[in-house]
């Protein structure tokens, strides 16, 4: 059978090593919001008529959204799959909803396919609706297909009846897009519908990994640096994130699509993507891509004081401690070293204060002291009394190396504090306000312009002088969550 018809057999594990078929490249792409794969496969499908799309996928991504408002817009991550059948690119979706479904659940998400496309005509909606199959992974996962055939993979269907071991589920998958061997592959990471910061980077990891060097062109798709939630799913995804700050402490801010998530990204899942040499679909991924091969952020990550923020945000726990009870540490020592830190209280959502020590800070847990102590009495903010305490938040930051820069524009947000210098006084902004605010490098200059006295416009004059340097910081409750 062809054009995509299941053709039973147990696959054998191994890996077919052919990654080109005719003049077509093996492309893997790699993203945060699923909806970026529609392009890759697009482009793929309108050279292979008859193109089948095997979707792993908590979501069906059938709309309603844009991409089925007319031939001309754009689709997004909840309708890209419905706009790829819509417009005649795809003619056959096997969905994967979970590993194996229990007749509950697989009504249920049919009803809610059906549910989502009621808006469209009703031959409309039957033309798309005929065209998906709803299967259990292990039906699929035991077949081969024949014909064009791309693969899309959500790591958000692994938080929703992946069976008892989310992770074998994950490798078996893997296994078999590898024997299949399609064309196109792509992957999201759709950070909004993780249940856990740690396990999504954890098994988006395990997966690039172990994925050998087969040949594939490897692809990075950042999105637009900043924007807005695709759909309310997401949104209220963001809100929660935003509201548990504790959930998200070893990386740098909520867990939500941004180029500065992954431009934070561990060291671990930056170092098993770069090592497949991935090229950047976008300005998005440029960045990212840019920050990952930071030399300086590198030589600051290796730094033992990188290591410590936890330590250190412990530190400043005990001054507040202090402070609370009039006892006030002494300023720290300056040293001719070229490191800076920071010590910033937030408390819900909300700035408290904040001093920043711009170079020269070789004792941080002196610094982190006197820092908190300070912060807590910033003259900017009412004074943090312990009656906050269960809603602060300390946030440890250490500055690299400060480099000039030829201009304002040229940092990446997400990884770059920015210095602005107007005769003799200087200027820090620090690189977590970018994605904590969702900041456009515009909305952070214009900031960073408004806290030196510029006004809003004022980064845009020649005299001033810039400087760049990287950043790595910690986000930890002051109370320890239960």
């Amino acid at each position: 059978m062809r054009n995509g018809a299941l053709r039973g057999r147990w696959l054998l594990p191994l890996v077919l090593l052919t990654t080109f078929v005719g003049c077509t490249p093996h492309v893997f792409v790699l993203s945060d919001r699923h909806g970026l794969g529609y392009e890759p496969v697009r482009s793929y499908a309108a050279q292979h008529p008859g193109t089948v799309l095997v979707l792993f996928d908590y979501h069906h991504d059938f709309g309603p959204g844009p991409g089925l408002d007319g031939p001309s817009t754009i689709p997004t991550s909840v309708d890209w799959v419905g706009t790829l059948v819509d417009r005649g690119w795809v003619k056959k979706v096997y969905w994967i909803s979970g590993k194996a479904l229990a007749l509950p659940n697989r009504n249920a998400r049919l009803a809610w396919l059906r549910r989502k496309t009621s808006a469209l005509a009703p031959e409309r909606q039957k033309s798309l609706l005929d065209r998906v199959e709803l299967l259990d992974a292990e039906v699929l996962l035991s077949k081969h297909l024949d014909g064009p055939v791309a693969v899309t993979l959500d790591l958000d269907i692994l938080t929703k009846n992946p069976g008892p071991d989310p992770s074998l589920f994950l490798d078996q998958i893997a296994a078999w897009i590898r024997v299949q061997n399609p064309p196109v592959v792509t992957v999201a990471l759709s950070s909004a519908y993780q249940s856990d910061p740690a396990q999504g980077w954890a098994w988006l990891e395990r997966l690039v990994d172990q994925w050998p060097q087969d040949g594939r062109i490897w692809q990075l798709a950042g999105g637009k640096e900043a924007g807005l939630p695709e759909s309310g799913e997401e949104e209220a995804a963001w809100q929660f994130w935003e509201g548990k700050p504790a959930s998200w402490t070893p990386f740098t801010g909520s867990f939500a699509p941004d180029t500065g998530t992954w431009v934070a990204a561990p060291p671990a899942v930056r170092r098993a993507v770069l090592k497949h040499d991935p090229q950047a679909l976008d300005q998005g991924a440029r960045a990212i891509l840019s920050a990952w091969r930071d030399p300086d952020l590198a030589v600051l990550e290796a730094l033992p004081e990188a290591q410590r923020l936890r330590e250190i945000a412990q530190v400043a726990r005990e001054a507040l401690n202090q402070t609370w009870q009039g006892k006030d540490p002494p300023a720290p020592e300056p040293a001719s070293v070229p490191w800076g830190f920071a010590i910033r209280l937030r408390a819900k959502g909300l700035d408290r204060g904040c001093l920043a020590l711009w170079a020269g800070a070789s004792n941080l847990l002196a610094a982190s002291r006197y820092g908190a102590q300070q912060a807590a009495v910033d003259p900017r903010y009412p004074p943090v009394t312990s009656q906050e305490a269960a809603d602060l938040v300390i946030q440890p930051t250490l500055f690299g190396v400060w480099r000039p820069i030829p201009g304002p524009e040229d940092f990446v947000r997400g990884l770059h504090s920015l210095m602005v210098v107007d005769g003799t006084h200087r200027t820090i902004l620090q690189a977590p306000l970018v994605w904590e605010r969702r900041w456009t490098k515009d909305e952070f200059l214009t900031a960073l312009s408004l806290k030196a006295g510029l006004g809003p416009t004022g980064w845009h004059q020649p005299r001033l002088q810039w400087f760049r340097a990287a950043t790595v910081w910690g986000n930890f409750p002051f109370t320890t969550p239960k």
